[in-house]
């Protein structure tokens, strides 16, 4: 949901991915990335392929952050 919210307002979505689709790929795209930075960090459960729900909060909020700043800098 955070990122239908996130594309919403910004419509700077690729010209091939739109509406709904766009904020799935964002999402599964962030995931991906969560994962990655996890293993590398230890947060990652590799037999139970879990992440440690704080590190993914911590990364969301960082990313929740990193809009807000975008969003200041483009206005």
């Amino acid at each position: 949901m955070y990122f239908q919210n996130v594309l919403a307002i910004h419509e700077n979505s690729s010209p091939d991915v739109s509406g709904e689709n766009a904020a799935d790929v964002a999402a599964e795209n962030f995931v991906e990335i969560c994962v990655e930075d996890a293993s590398l960090e230890g947060h990652f459960d590799q037999k139970g392929n879990k992440i440690s729900l704080s590190y993914f909060l911590i990364k969301l909020l960082a990313e929740f952050q990193n809009q807000e700043v975008s969003n200041a800098v483009n206005q």
